[in-house]
């Protein structure tokens, strides 16, 4: 089959280039028409299947010839070997990639977009492309919400056919004639989508709910077909049992959907719908353009009442900003110039101009969304158990009801087995196993996210209740990092210290920066930063050292003190800072105490986490340390059987949360995506830590729990179902029904906790 593309060409400059391009592709197999325009740039080809443009655009490319494909995205379900082989094979598809956590595909090609889509389409993949303005999230609600109405109504539907067929059951006769028209569209129309699903599930050998459905329905539809034609054999009917099963169950299924939509739904909110267009400045002029025009470092306008549509740096202005969006802070914020702005903020009140830091998927509001739906793609343990426990339960119930069904029909008759049969089916539930876990880990993430607590790992929820110490890094997580200078230094020492400690981040620099307070600075060389000990360097023609013992040894210098500066010519003075215990701190260890045993690491001075931790009441602690140190003593707690969950400042303690059973980071907004931790806080305050430590707890207590409930429901009522004489198949769809209720509604509310922090 013939095909024919035209596209860009680049590079082009005289007749000889044309002539060269046009040699290349001729070379190549299954070439049936080349034309090169020098004047419009345009490449036109027509090759048949044997054609190899890879090659031939990997061959141009290397002599400065360029061919200009198009990029797409496209959301698409499922990547799996069918759909890369394709990607793979197909030639015109120069470059692509998938991105998990949102379901995209991105593709350079030089096919048209109508093209690609129709061809996914015939393999089997329903497709849509990301224009601008629409994100995956977008496509993914309209999918579920597509689902939850389609359930609404086929469950609402056959409701209102099966009532007649429930009056009946309640000793009001019903024609069987009459019962069997109620049945067919009950059965075959709005119980489709189970028959539909078990079809796809069977393909793969996947016995999952809907084979049990279609199976024990069906079995009661043929069953009363039976009834028609030999009376004898099957002395009754049994199509209401039928209508009312499938109603009662997408009444469950409605239910189960209907909550899963709300937590999509929930996490989907906060992508606010954005505006599609931003004001830009365009030199000194403001101007309208699409938001996906946004360059990094361009400047955006932002005015009162408007959210801010990318990340960025107030550089004019300023104005109350509301970030409840991302950190769970209501309370509008004030910022001025030199301040970092966030999508998905709303100013409040104000006029800012800012430049912009971060567009597109790379701000942080996006890495956010990603990192939670990540979290939800991720497998616990106990949903690992609950999802190998589902692969062998549904063959395990069919052998069983099959051996209930040769039980009954050897001691009963055939009518009794069929009920039977139709029971243990019908009342077995890996539905409720298969959401047990996965919808209380996406409650969890769309309720820590309100409150600005972003859980990266969703497994890290089911090791919360097993921790019984907690160590805290003091610095930025019991303190508020900021450090004063408590030390009187002399002017002339201080200039020194200032000039070597502007090339530093740390607090102690800033401390001693801000005790200067001056504008002049000597040069520095030879600077050198020594992560847990300190800095040294020569300043003005002077060498210079400011920490602890530490660096001091390197030196082969002795001190007496925690911290110490040395300036050549002058000596070795002790220094001392004041780090501010953050308000509640003292409240939170005081709850904690009463569960967990509590340790502090610092690399600060000795006296000064002594003075905090007696502040705190809190006994044991260790100061001086480097990272690799605090990472000694962490796995030398762990080491006598302890569960540790460690509290850290991000970044400076990303050794530690690694390594530790349960991880919170908290974090400066910017940092997000390179933390360490399980659990990030986006709003660093102590009330935000206990609230990160109690929705955890929560958490593990109803994934446990959920287990448990389908567990004992399983092992009671299958046996119940299968032998007792005057069980009513009605009865099994009630149950699975409240089964699954019972697990949303587990899931879903009660998520406050009993412990105050007050």
């Amino acid at each position: 089959m013939k095909k024919l593309i035209k596209a860009p060409i680049r590079g082009l400059t005289c007749a000889n280039c044309v002539k060269t391009v046009k040699s290349i592709i001729n070379s190549e197999k299954d070439i049936y028409f080349v034309d090169v325009d020098l004047t419009s740039e345009l490449l036109t080809i027509e090759f048949g299947e044997n054609f190899n443009f890879r090659r031939i655009k990997k061959e141009l490319d290397s002599i400065g010839y360029e061919i200009i494909a198009k990029d797409y995205e496209i959301y698409i379900e499922n990547f799996d070997e069918n759909l890369e082989n394709y990607l793979k094979n197909e030639h015109l598809i120069l470059n692509y990639f998938y991105d998990f956590q949102t379901k995209t595909l991105k593709i350079e090609a030089l096919m048209q977009a109508d093209e690609i889509i129709k061809n996914l389409n015939k393999l089997g993949y329903e497709v849509h492309l990301l224009d601008e303005g629409k994100s995956p999230f977008d496509i993914e609600y309209e999918k579920r919400k597509k689902e939850l109405n389609d359930i609404k109504r086929r469950a609402i539907l056959s409701s209102i056919l099966a009532f007649p067929l429930i009056l009946h059951e309640f000793s009001i006769p019903l024609n069987p004639i009459i019962q069997l028209l109620l049945v067919i569209p009950i059965q075959f129309y709005f119980g489709f989508y189970f028959i539909k699903n078990a079809i796809k599930s069977l393909k793969f050998l996947n016995f999952d709910m809907n084979v049990l459905i279609s199976v024990g329905t069906l079995s009661a539809f043929f069953g009363s077909i039976l009834h028609f034609i030999n009376p004898t054999i099957f002395e009754h009917v049994y199509f209401s049992t039928s209508g009312i099963i499938i109603s009662i169950i997408l009444i469950g299924k409605f239910f189960e959907t209907r909550a899963k939509f709300k937590v999509f739904e929930n996490l989907k909110n906060l992508y606010i719908k954005k505006p599609r267009k931003v004001v830009i400045l365009d030199n000194g002029i403001e101007k309208e353009i699409e938001i996906s025009k946004l360059k990094e470092g361009g400047v955006f306008i932002i005015k009162e009442g408007n959210m801010v549509l990318a990340d960025g740096e107030i550089i004019e202005g300023e104005g109350y900003f509301d970030e409840s969006t991302f950190s769970g802070e209501f309370k509008p914020i004030k910022k001025t110039k030199g301040d970092k702005i966030f999508e998905g903020t709303i100013l409040k009140e104000g006029y800012v101009k800012a430049k912009a830091l971060k567009v597109g998927n790379k701000t942080i509001l996006n890495e956010i969304l990603k990192l939670s739906r990540y979290a939800q793609r991720e497998k616990s343990s106990l949903e690992n158990l609950a999802n190998k426990i589902s692969s062998v339960f549904t063959p395990i119930v069919i052998l069983f009801a099959i051996f209930v069904f040769i039980f009954q029909l050897f001691n009963f008759g055939i009518e009794r087995a069929l009920l039977s049969f139709i029971s243990v089916l019908v009342i077995a539930c890996p539905c409720a196993i298969g959401i047990a876990i996965p919808l209380v880990i996406a409650v969890a993430i769309n309720k820590s996210l309100k409150n600005g607590i972003i859980i990266k790992n969703s497994s890290a929820l089911e090791r919360a209740n097993s921790i019984n110490i907690i160590i805290f890094d003091k610095t930025g997580t019991l303190t508020t990092g900021k450090l004063t200078l408590k030390t009187k230094i002399p002017y002339e020492h201080l200039i020194y210290l200032a000039s070597i400690e502007k090339y530093n981040d740390h607090p102690i620099a800033k401390a001693i920066l801000n005790a200067y307070n001056g504008d002049k600075f000597y040069d520095v060389n030879d600077f050198e930063y020594i992560k847990g000990e300190g800095i040294r360097g020569f300043v003005n023609g002077r060498k210079v050292i400011i920490g602890n013992k530490k660096i001091f040894e390197r030196e082969n210098m002795k001190i007496t003190y925690d911290l110490a500066y040395y300036i050549e010519n002058f000596g070795i003075f002790e220094i001392e800072f004041i780090d501010e215990i953050k308000e509640n701190a003292k409240n939170l260890i005081k709850i904690l105490k009463k569960n967990y045993k509590i340790i502090v690491l610092s690399g600060d001075s000795y006296e000064n986490v002594k003075n905090v931790c007696r502040e705190l009441d809190i006994k044991e602690f260790y100061a001086n340390l480097s990272p690799f140190d605090k990472l000694k003593v962490l796995e030398d707690v762990k080491s006598k059987g302890n569960r540790v969950l460690y509290i850290g400042d991000g970044i400076n303690d990303a050794i530690v949360l690694s390594k530790s059973d349960l991880s919170i980071a908290v974090s400066n907004a910017l940092d997000i995506v390179k933390e360490s931790g399980d659990i990030i806080l986006v709003k660093n305050d102590i009330e935000n830590i206990y609230n990160a430590i109690e929705l955890s707890r929560i958490a593990s207590n109803k994934m446990r729990w959920n287990l448990f409930w389908t567990f004992i429901y399983n092992i009671i009522l299958i046996p119940f179902a299968g032998f007792y004489s005057h069980f009513n198949p009605i009865w099994s769809a009630i149950a699975m029904a409240l089964s699954d209720i019972f697990v949303v509604s587990n899931a879903i509310y009660n998520w406050t906790s009993s412990k105050k922090f007050v």
